[in-house]
């Protein structure tokens, strides 16, 4: 950003007609250059953090994932990618079980053979035996799912560019001890969830649109329904396991003085994610001012980008102590918040300093 030599010649431009002869306007135009040179242009850095499962977290946990209701040919393909992309690594891996996986397991233990499934369509096999069966097994939950149709007449052109599935997550012990089922009137069986685990279900959109501008690597796929049933699943997986969240955090743009060059440098390298130049210079700026409450304000941020959670918290405090401003504060209840959403989201104990900005359920105080 190279607003100096700009300023330079709107200065010397003044001084050659001399400041009294210039117009309103372009002294209007000179005043919003020094503004600008001094302050600076507002500047955003992306920061990537963990956030707790939506839902409920499924980690070294096993998940039933019962028939999706919809076309079937979305369906067997959607259930065979989410099946395929359930996470293995540690902090995140759980067990997503097939029905077609449940009855060969009970096959192999049962001398009897297969428990047969009753089902109320075709195909389509009742809890009534999904739930007995999956509790014999151990595992924790059953995810249903159902693909929504559109909401209203959609052109021909624009039919294949959106895809929304509601999903629900329902607890093995609560739905086998709270009377799963009951029957409707047509004399088929139905789920009657209770309102706690009606809470647990969520429904997903994905717009073609938004599947490319958050995911950039589906613009490569040719095949629309395939870009789309990916982002699903990408989207799905966050619900039952622990996810990174990319942010847009504000940085501190300091007035010109001793130091604020490396407070500005820092905020370009931090601004495309080059975070530790970015604390180089930052950690500079201090060595030159110690009082630069830029620089404790933006290494508070580098420091969540970092998951250095006791760092960020006593760089935030500081650049409260020496100047608290609204931004300050805001940047640090997110920094606590960040830091909470990553105790969550592993389930680690609370930190030895404990909350001090957020409340209990973890939200912004």
């Amino acid at each position: 950003m190279r607003r100096w030599p700009i300023l330079t010649n709107l200065l010397r431009i003044a001084y050659r007609n001399r400041m009294m002869g210039m117009t309103t306007t372009f002294r209007k135009i000179l005043l919003i250059a020094c503004f600008t040179a001094c302050v600076g242009c507002r500047v955003t850095a992306p920061v990537h953090r963990w956030v707790p499962p939506v839902l409920d977290s499924a980690v070294d946990q096993s998940v039933l994932l019962s028939e999706i209701v919809g076309p079937p040919q979305v369906v067997a393909s959607l259930e065979e990618r989410l099946l395929d992309a359930v996470p293995r690594d540690a902090g995140r891996r759980f067990d997503l079980i097939s029905i077609d996986r449940l009855q060969e397991q009970s096959q192999a233990e049962s001398p009897t053979g297969p428990i047969a499934l009753v089902a109320h369509q075709e195909s389509v096999p009742s809890d009534v035996s999904l739930i007995p069966l999956a509790k014999q097994q151990g595992i924790k939950y059953l995810l249903r799912g159902e693909v929504l149709p559109q909401p209203g007449p959609v052109p021909i052109a624009n039919a294949s560019e959106r895809l929304a599935v509601s999903w629900c997550l329902t607890p093995i012990d609560e739905a086998a001890s709270q009377g799963q089922l009951t029957s409707s009137a047509d004399g088929n069986t139905k789920s009657a969830a209770s309102p706690a685990q009606q809470q647990m279900g969520i429904p997903l959109v994905i717009t073609l649109e938004s599947a490319i501008e958050k995911y950039p690597d589906l613009g490569l796929v040719s095949d629309k329904q395939t870009a789309l049933e990916i982002a699903m699943v990408r989207e799905t997986l966050p619900l039952l396991s622990p996810s990174i969240r990319r942010d847009r955090v504000r940085l501190d743009q300091p007035i010109w003085l001793l130091g604020s060059s490396h407070v500005h440098r820092g905020n370009r390298f931090a601004a495309t994610g080059r975070w530790q130049e970015a604390e180089r210079e930052w950690r500079t700026a201090l060595r030159w001012n110690p009082l630069s409450t830029a620089a404790m304000h933006n290494l508070a941020i580098a420091k969540v980008a970092k998951q250095d959670f006791s760092a960020a918290r006593k760089y935030a405090r500081k650049s409260i102590r020496f100047g608290p401003t609204k931004r300050h504060q805001r940047t640090a209840v997110w920094v606590e918040k960040s830091q909470r959403d990553y105790h969550e989201a592993f389930e680690l104990a609370d930190p030895a300093e404990g909350w001090m900005v957020t409340r209990s359920t973890g939200q912004d105080g």
